[in-house]
């Protein structure tokens, strides 16, 4: 927990291919369901391949909105060769707030220096310090208020010094209506080139109506710019293209809703390809895809920006764990899936298994050409016929020939239509936990 207590664990075995289910990892550890906690979880596994279990979570609340909370990323125990970890897309106002976690992988206790910039660039509030216990995690409540922020500040961007340091840190952008949240991670990787997958502006079920808004964010010492492309998912034919103005350090771009205003389009989805001029860097990128339903489940879901690394390529297998069905499409969970085929000259072959909980392959593997620059999206229970069955089980994607393949899951609430994104994850091998 935050006052780097170790408490107390659970040990097990798991099958080859089953999936262990926690509805609430609190109760799930004996002696802990009666606590106020607030921390992180470790997973340390061994077998002897030395391959490590993959894993997938999510925090949310029962209140009558926003019930489906926000995905939480496993991140394996590394250590950071960053200099500085920048956060991005973040807004404190009447409307959102945003709290921050840094999360201490190393035993010693840290102290990490934090400053926030507004979307010119330009240093705001009183740079501070927060210590970290070792193994261990620290949460900053209104992060802005905490560096002495009072105004409205709507983007904002923070960036943690963490040089030598095993931390990582991200921001969570709450709506203060619902309660409902959503995750930013520093995404920084200086490659030129990143697909956001996922990008909509459309009707969407019991009339929520679907929007996608984007913030570029340059973290470099030089300018940077660059191309913006929508291509629309089932038609890659159709190419909407801008390029956005040049970023000096800590300038922040923001696109509100960017399909519709920026780009003037209706009732259409896909995703933006941004490569930065010259060969450079495209930038750090946060964005959200939520809808307007004044019912719930208004903020939405962040989107993964891909770059060439998170791509599955030929001979690659990825893994999503714990996607979940109901039979009853008013309530519980439904689960679509994504795959883009980002090469837009070629087609591209994916192969899909699904296992259940106990690890059984269900049914026959599904396997699917997709066509040069390609999104296809589909609901998961029902391309295997199992969407009749109340249930939760993984899926494994092979790549088997073409080009790269960006491969994510959206599991969204019946009844709000909140959702959480899911990107695959590689099947890694080592001493990381």
């Amino acid at each position: 927990n935050n006052s780097d207590s170790e408490l107390v664990f659970r040990e097990f075995l798991l099958r080859p291919a089953e999936t262990r289910v926690f509805a609430s990892i609190i109760e799930a550890i004996p002696g802990l369901a009666d606590d106020e906690l607030s921390g992180s979880v470790r997973i340390e596994s061994a077998s002897d391949s030395g391959c490590k279990v993959l894993s997938v979570s999510r925090t949310f609340n029962d209140t009558p909105d926003g019930s489906l909370g926000l995905f939480v990323p496993a991140l394996p125990v590394k250590r950071g060769f960053e200099d500085f970890l920048d956060l991005t897309g973040l807004i404190q106002n009447s409307s959102y707030r945003t709290n921050l976690r840094l999360l201490n992988y190393g035993a010693e206790d840290t102290w990490v220096a934090l400053a926030a910039y507004d979307r010119n660039g330009n240093p705001v509030g009183v740079p501070r310090e927060a210590m970290v216990r070792g193994n261990s995690t620290k949460q900053i409540n209104e992060v802005a208020v905490w560096l002495g922020i009072e105004d409205d500040l709507a983007p904002f961007s923070v960036r943690a010094a963490i040089t030598g340091l095993d931390v990582e840190a991200f921001g969570t952008v709450v709506d203060n209506l619902t309660g409902d949240s959503v995750l930013y991670l520093s995404s920084f990787n200086e490659e030129n080139q990143l697909w956001i997958v996922g990008v909509a502006s459309l009707e969407g079920v019991n009339a929520s109506q679907w929007r996608t808004d984007v913030w570029l964010y340059n973290p470099t010492e030089d300018w940077l710019s660059g191309q913006v492309e929508f291509v629309v998912g089932d038609d890659p034919s159709e190419v909407h293209g801008f390029e956005w103005p040049t970023l000096g350090n800590h300038r922040t771009k923001q696109y509100l809703d960017i399909v519709g205003n920026q780009l003037g389009l209706e009732e259409t989805r896909g995703y933006l390809v941004l490569t930065g001029a010259d060969g450079g860097p495209a930038p750090q990128v946060a964005a959200r895809t939520y809808n307007l339903d004044p019912g719930g489940g208004t903020f939405g879901l962040n989107l993964r920006a891909f770059g060439s690394d998170d791509l599955l390529m030929p001979g690659e297998v990825g893994y999503i764990a714990g996607v979940s069905n109901s039979a009853d499409k008013d309530t519980g969970f439904r689960t679509n899936l994504g795959l883009l085929n980002t090469d837009r000259q070629g087609w591209t072959g994916v192969k899909l298994t699904l296992f259940d909980l106990d690890g059984a392959q269900v049914g026959e593997p599904v396997e699917m050409m997709i066509a040069p620059g390609v999104l296809r999206q589909f609901d998961l229970a029902k391309k295997f016929g199992v969407d009749e069955i109340t249930g939760t089980a993984s899926v494994k994607i092979e790549v088997t020939e073409g080009g790269g393949v960006a491969a994510y899951a959206t599991e969204i609430d019946n009844r709000t239509q909140d959702s959480i994104y899911i990107p695959a994850q590689r099947p890694f091998y080592g001493l990381a936990r």
